[in-house]
C-alpha cells in the first residue's frame, strides 16, 4: 500500500470497527499479506497443480497411468490411505479440510489501525494452512513410497552421501528425471557438508547439481491438532523425480469453498476463507477478536515408482 492507500485503509478500518462490520474487517485483514506468496514451493515442485474445484464439486478428480492399479491419497483425517483405481476411467476421493488456530487481535490494536498486527496475523493464518498443506504432502510421499525405494546409512556410515543419493536416483530413473530432493535439517546439513567430509578432488555439490538434482530444505513446526508438529524430520529425506511422460508424481488442487459457509469471511487466492469474529471478554480479558482460517485440498500420489525415501535411522 502507499501513504494514501494506506490512509484510506485505515479511515475504513476505524468506520468498520465503530459500526461492528465485520465483513469489511475480514476484507481489510485480508489485505496486507499476499497469500499467493508461498511459504514454501515444495508442493509446486512434486506436484501438478490442478485447477481449483467449484463450490458444488466435492470429488476431487485424477486420471493414472496405464500400469498403475492403485494410488495413494488422503483421508479426511489426513492419514494416507491406499486407493484402487481402473485404468481409463477418471478417479475420485475427497477433499480434506483443514484449519488454521484462532489468533486473537485486541480491539484497541483494530482501533489504532495498527496494519503490523493485522498482517502479521493474517501472515500466521496463512502460514499455519500452508504448514499443514506441506506436511500432509510429505506424509503422502513417504507413506507411499515402495519399500524397493527406502533407504537408510549403510552400515558404518555416519551421513547422507553422494552413494547414497545415487543409489536413490537409480531405484526411480527409470519413471523420470530431473529430481527434487526435499531434506530435514539434519540431512540438508550432510549435503552442505559432502566436500568436506568426502575430501574428494572433485566437488560432489558440484556433481549433485549436474545430475539435475534441486535440493528443498524444509524445516519448521506448526499446531496440529493442539500439538507442535514438525512439518519434516530433521533425519528423513525423499527423493522426487518430477519430470515424466505422465507429468510430476503427485496431482494437487483446493477446492473453491462456497461463499457464506462461514460468517463474515473473505477467500484468497488460494481458495481459502479468512473470518474475523468478535470474542466475548471473560476473566478480565481485554475486547478482541479472533481470526481463523479455513480450506479444503487434496493430493494423490499418482506414482509411486517415480519417489524414493531415506532416514538416517533405522528403517520403519
Amino acid at each position: 500500500m502507499d501513504r494514501k492507500e494506506l490512509e484510506l485503509a485505515k479511515k475504513q478500518l476505524r468506520e468498520a470497527i465503530v459500526t461492528q462490520n465485520w465483513i469489511e474487517i475480514a476484507r481489510i485483514f485480508g489485505a496486507p499479506i499476499d497469500p499467493r506468496k508461498p511459504l514454501a514451493e515444495v508442493i509446486g515442485l512434486v506436484a501438478d497443480i490442478e485447477a481449483p474445484a467449484s463450490p458444488e464439486e466435492y470429488l476431487f478428480y485424477f486420471d493414472v497411468d496405464e500400469d498403475v492399479k492403485y494410488v495413494y491419497a488422503l483421508a479426511h483425517d489426513g492419514t494416507v490411505t491406499k486407493v484402487d483405481v481402473t485404468v481409463g476411467t477418471p478417479s475420485t476421493v475427497t477433499f480434506v479440510g483443514i484449519q488454521s488456530p484462532v489468533y486473537m487481535i485486541q480491539i484497541v490494536d483494530l482501533n489504532n489501525a495498527k496494519f503490523d498486527v493485522i498482517g502479521k496475523k493474517k501472515k500466521a493464518v496463512t502460514r499455519a494452512l500452508d504448514c499443514e498443506e506441506l506436511y500432509y504432502v510429505l506424509q503422502l510421499l513417504w507413506a507411499g513410497t515402495a519399500e524397493a525405494n527406502q533407504f537408510d546409512l549403510d552400515s558404518g556410515k555416519t551421513y547422507f552421501d553422494f552413494p547414497k543419493l545415487l543409489e536413490m536416483i537409480n531405484s526411480i530413473s527409470d519413471y523420470g528425471d530431473n529430481y527434487v530432493l526435499i531434506t530435514g535439517s539434519t540431512v540438508d546439513n550432510d549435503i552442505i557438508l559432502t566436500d568436506y567430509n568426502e575430501n574428494k578432488n572433485q566437488s560432489v555439490l558440484t556433481m549433485i547439481d549436474r545430475l539435475k538434482v534441486k535440493v528443498q530444505k524444509v524445516t519448521g513446526t506448526f499446531t496440529l491438532d493442539g500439538e507442535s508438529t514438525a512439518i519434516m524430520a530433521s533425519d528423513e529425506a525423499i527423493l522426487v523425480a518430477v519430470n515424466s511422460l505422465a507429468g510430476k508424481p503427485v496431482s494437487f488442487g483446493r477446492k473453491n469453498l462456497n461463499q457464506g459457509t462461514v460468517i463474515d469471511e473473505t477467500q484468497d487466492a488460494k481458495e481459502r476463507i479468512s473470518t474475523v469474529v468478535p470474542a466475548i471478554p471473560k476473566n478480565g480479558e481485554k475486547p478482541s477478536v479472533g481470526v481463523w482460517g479455513y480450506g479444503e485440498f487434496m493430493a494423490v500420489l499418482v506414482n509411486s515408482k517415480a519417489v524414493a525415501r531415506f532416514k538416517r535411522s533405522e528403517l520403519d
